[in-house]
């Protein structure tokens, strides 16, 4: 980061930029993560002067005016202070040794620098424009049934419905030669409970939410209707959807 660029992101920090130059600024800050971390350092390094005193009287009173306008912020200032400046006496030797002086100037920084950085951070998300999820693929598993199969006399089609399956689709083969423009389709459990059902079907392709067949054994019951509308039975499909 240049010189002009860290003056120019100083002054931000402590209110002196105009309104125009603030605005271009934040506006970086929520497109470019770079440059966002390079005010989080610097804020760093403007709370580390203050609570060493070695910001230029102008700057402190600022920082002051900007950072430190409560009570509690105040406190908070001071009791940071006060430990950096105990930090800073300290021997360099035993239990006090450098790492340990480091972890609480660090902790002392915290203490200011915590509240400030969440408020920027939640500011940044908020102004992130909101990337909708790519939408989800459908997933239809297709099944062929044979009509003609009695329950008990021949062991029914077993299928498994992976948890990931949004619909089921029965390709049903046509019994006899008649050729119906629609038809009835419906599926009752082998308790005779009906969980679903659909009049009109064009093809003998009919397809229902996978939700709809828990394990269980199943029959269904397709009808053709005949010109003057009456329905003719056109097949009965057994299938047992099993949990494995």
């Amino acid at each position: 980061m240049g010189m002009p660029e860290q003056q120019q992101m100083t002054r931000y920090l402590l209110g002196g930029l105009p309104e125009d130059e603030s605005i271009r600024l934040e506006q970086r800050f929520f497109t470019d993560k770079d440059c966002f971390e390079q005010l989080l350092a610097l804020e760093d390094e403007l709370m580390y002067d203050y609570l060493r005193a070695e910001l230029p009287a102008g700057d402190r009173a600022r920082f002051e005016q900007r950072f430190l306008n409560t009570g509690p912020q105040r406190q908070k200032a001071q009791f940071a202070g006060d430990l950096l400046q105990r930090i800073g006496r300290a021997p360099e030797s035993g239990w006090w040794r450098p790492a340990i002086r480091f972890s609480l100037a660090a902790a002392a920084l915290v203490l200011l620098v915590f509240p400030t950085w969440m408020t920027l951070r939640l500011r940044r998300d908020l102004e992130r424009p909101l990337i909708p999820p790519p939408p989800r693929t459908t997933m239809v598993l297709s099944i062929a049934l044979t009509p003609g199969q009695v329950r008990g006399d021949a062991e029914p089609k077993r299928i498994r419905i992976p948890a990931d399956i949004d619909f089921v689709q029965f390709q049903l083969e046509r019994r006899g030669k008649a050729d119906y423009q629609r038809y009835r389709a419906a599926i009752r459990t082998a308790e005779g409970t009906e969980v679903w059902s659909e009049d009109g079907v064009p093809t003998l392709a009919v397809r229902l939410p996978a939700q709809l067949l828990p394990p269980n054994d199943y029959e269904l019951t397709l009808q053709g209707r005949a010109p003057g509308g009456a329905l003719e039975d056109a097949g009965d499909y057994y299938f047992t959807v099993s949990s494995r």
